[in-house]
């Protein structure tokens, strides 16, 4: 099992709107599942994982806090 992470190619749509991914996976026959909240993940990758296929999950992160959560450097 291996994991791809996708950059943001030329900004053909806004980046927030991740629901291309999902209808890209399943159009290539794929199950493609977004994450809503932190609630939905572990269900979500759970039920990717079990499905017997190609999964992509798509899972919106916010990283107006990543100064917050990092330390400072002097």
């Amino acid at each position: 099992m291996f994991a791809t992470v996708v950059r943001p190619p030329l900004p053909c749509f806004a980046w927030s709107d991740f629901s291309p991914f999902v209808g890209c996976a399943e159009s290539f026959g794929a199950r493609g599942y977004r994450v809503g909240s932190a609630e939905e993940l572990l269900p979500t990758l759970r039920e990717a994982l079990a499905y017997d296929g190609v999964s992509v999950v798509v899972v919106p992160v916010d990283y107006s806090h990543n100064l917050e959560l990092t330390p400072r450097q002097a």
